[in-house]
């Protein structure tokens, strides 16, 4: 596996649209900026591997975002087990054999995503989740690895 990390902070200026924020390391505000009318908008959307600790306090709706079920792991590791936000199989093959960068992974992901109904409607109901608590995404990547859950994380915002 490759280790050319993401930047797993936005871009300078907040990111897209000035509205996503580093929280702390995988914890992302999504929202207008604070003092704003629309402050209390803001939605906080964890990324976390599903081998750390659960945060009972912190991480509210936990869901696994991966194509395949982790070796390992019980199902009260996570609320919900979402396949439609994992990148394809070919997709995760051609990277891991490293015959794509993280940069054209995170943009045939992007298209994937795009181009799935069932994707989009699962990004649709992360929004709405996240808009009542906080939202922590679940993949079997350690910290500090490139993952997709960063990319979903972004998108929900």
């Amino acid at each position: 596996m490759r280790l050319d990390p993401p930047t797993p902070t936005p871009p300078a200026g907040g990111g897209a649209r000035g509205r996503r924020r580093l929280l702390t390391a995988g914890s992302y505000i999504v929202g207008p900026p604070p003092g704003t009318v629309e402050a209390a908008s803001r939605l906080v959307v964890k990324t976390r591997s599903i081998y750390e600790p659960k945060d009972e306090e912190g991480d509210g709706v936990r869901i696994l975002i991966t194509r395949y079920y982790p070796r390992g792991v019980k199902k009260d590791r996570f609320d919900r087990w979402v396949r439609d936000l994992s990148p394809s199989a070919g997709l995760l093959r051609a990277y891991r054999a490293e015959q794509k960068t993280w940069d054209e992974f995170v943009s045939d992901f992007r298209a994937e995503l795009d181009a799935s109904p069932a994707g989009q409607a699962a990004l649709g109901e992360l929004r709405r989740a996240s808009k009542k608590g906080t939202v922590t995404l679940l993949c079997y990547e350690r910290a500090g690895n490139p993952c997709h859950r960063t990319v979903v994380a972004e998108l929900i915002g």
